[in-house]
């Protein structure tokens, strides 16, 4: 009886490391430092959003022989008035420094994080994207991360939190 428990596991143990699921290093992830704040604000509500990190892992697809990041973005909301609102709009960019019809380019994600009335602060994982990669070794290969800022809104939130912002526009 022993004889049989230890040839079944011996079996399930083996069939479970058949699977070609695997794990490779993943390409160079950067934070430019001038895409990691957002300031929100409506009549009412006023929020820093940061993105203080992100969680990778990559892997290659069989099916396509093709290699893919997932990326999950990590940002501290801060709520900086007592307002009512639960739910912030913030949308982050995946960008690959090869531009090629075969990798995104630059593609945005939309999101909506929530906090609660009492909270005054907290750290949330974001939507999960997945990135088409280049082969290893990725030698120039870069992803880029950060958030979605265009036009008034990235010179509203450069003013609100960049200590370093000279002011020159005024």
């Amino acid at each position: 009886m022993k004889k049989f428990i230890v040839i079944i596991l011996l079996f399930i143990v083996s069939a479970c490391s058949s699977q070609q699921f695997e794990h490779y290093a993943c390409p160079e992830i950067i934070i430019p430092r001038e895409t990691t704040r957002a300031y929100h604000s409506d009549i009412n509500d006023k929020f820093q959003i940061n993105l203080v990190g992100h969680e990778t892992h990559c892997y290659r697809e069989e099916a396509d022989n093709r290699y893919y990041a997932v990326i999950t973005p990590i940002f501290k909301l801060r709520r900086l008035e007592q307002s009512s609102t639960t739910n912030v709009d913030a949308d982050y960019f995946v960008k690959t420094s090869v531009n090629d019809e075969d990798y995104i380019g630059r593609r945005v994600f939309k999101q909506t994080l929530s906090i609660p009335r009492d909270a005054k602060e907290l750290i949330l994982r974001g939507n999960t994207s997945t990135t088409r990669i280049s082969n290893p070794p990725f030698n120039n290969f870069k992803i880029y991360l950060g958030m979605d800022l265009a036009g008034a809104k990235k010179e509203k939130s450069d003013k609100m939190f960049d200590i370093d912002y000279r002011y020159l526009s005024e």
